[in-house]
Formats: C-alpha cells, sequence, structure tokens
C-alpha cells in the first residue's frame, strides 16, 4: 500500500479483521476489546512514521473503549466508523 491515506485506511481495516477474527476466540467482552485494543497498539507499531496509520489506530481504538454493545455490534460500529 502507497500514500499516507491508503496506509491509514488499511490499518483501520486491519483492526476490523483483527475483531473478526477474535469474535470466534472469546465470548467476554471486556477480555475482547482488551486483546483488539493490544492488536490495534501492534498494527500502529507497523509503521511508526506513518502518522495517517496511527491517527487511523486511535480511532479504532477510540470506538473500542467507547462503545457499550455486544461483540457483533462492535465490529460493525468499527467497519462503519462509528459509535
Amino acid at each position: 500500500v502507497r500514500g499516507a491515506p491508503a496506509i491509514g485506511i488499511a490499518g483501520a481495516q486491519g483492526v476490523v479483521l483483527y475483531a473478526q477474527e477474535g469474535k470466534e476466540k472469546f465470548d467476554n467482552l471486556a477480555e475482547f476489546k482488551t486483546w483488539l485494543t493490544e492488536k490495534a497498539d501492534y498494527m500502529a507499531t507497523s509503521r511508526p512514521t506513518a502518522v495517517n496509520l496511527m491517527w487511523a489506530c486511535e480511532q479504532q481504538k477510540n470506538i473500542i473503549k467507547n462503545s457499550n454493545s455486544g461483540i457483533e455490534e462492535l465490529i460493525k460500529e468499527q467497519s462503519e466508523g462509528t459509535v
């Protein structure tokens, strides 16, 4: 992926893909959110100078933190970029 905006989009989508993977592993929402936040942090470290990537991962972390929904709804919120 080339270009700052594209890298940000790829990072945000990567966190969504982690979320889809995690829904098979977790029944507990708090554990899921902790695991997914760690994955978002990991994604952000893949290109530490990519400002758009850091921003997109931080946006995903805000969605994770502020969501009061279940796992499936949280994944939908992430995909849409809403809380």
